[in-house]
């Protein structure tokens, strides 16, 4: 698994952290991970995304706009059980 992960960034108590994953063909993935809390209290959300993209930078793209996305919202992942 080839794994990019840049600079990771804070937005009030959350960490957020971007990654593109290659996945064959050229083709990269976008993966969030969002973490809050401190030692015996840190919680982590990983969300991924469907979509393929022709470059890292573009799959890192995607994933800041969809952090921001769930900033704003943070329902808008939620499963629809």
């Amino acid at each position: 698994m080839n794994l990019q992960v840049p600079q990771s960034f804070t937005a009030g108590r959350y960490v957020i952290t971007p990654i593109s994953q290659a996945i064959g063909n050229g083709k990269f993935s976008s993966v969030i991970l969002v973490r809050s809390g401190q030692g015996t209290t840190t919680h982590s959300r990983i969300f991924s995304f469907t979509s393929e993209f022709n470059s890292i930078e573009k799959a890192i793209d995607h994933g800041v706009l969809r952090a921001q996305q769930w900033l704003n919202n943070q329902q808008i992942f939620a499963s629809k059980n």
